[in-house]
């Protein structure tokens, strides 16, 4: 009686090992993508505040509502607001550190710009 394919081989080890790890690595870096994309909503619409309000307070705001809704630690020299007489240009630096299962992170830094016209 001739014996089949073995389960495990080198193949099928390492197709699981593949998958093991991008289902571990899309858990730790898809809350970030996501937060990211929540961020620069918030950029966005703080933006149209901006001539509203002095920037001190729209740098409070956002930084206050980021911690509060999203869980990101903002810090106020990493929000940068120019004004010209009809638009707004704002920078926010966003730096996420991922930690892994062996104590090892990594630090990302995203920078969010948004440029807002004023007719």
């Amino acid at each position: 009686m001739a014996k089949g394919p073995s389960r495990w081989n080198v193949v099928s080890v390492t197709l699981y090992l593949i998958v093991i790890s991008s289902v571990y690595l899309s858990y730790k870096y898809i809350p970030i993508v996501w937060k990211k994309s929540q961020l620069e909503n918030m950029v966005k619409e703080y933006s149209y505040g901006v001539n509203r309000n002095p920037e001190e307070y729209v740098r409070n705001a956002l930084i206050e509502r980021a911690e509060n809704e999203l869980e990101i630690k903002l810090e106020l020299e990493d929000i940068f607001i120019e004004k010209f007489p009809d638009r707004v240009r704002m920078k926010v630096i966003w730096r996420p550190v991922v930690v892994f299962l062996l104590g090892q992170s990594i630090a990302h830094e995203f920078e969010i710009k948004q440029s807002t016209v004023f007719y």
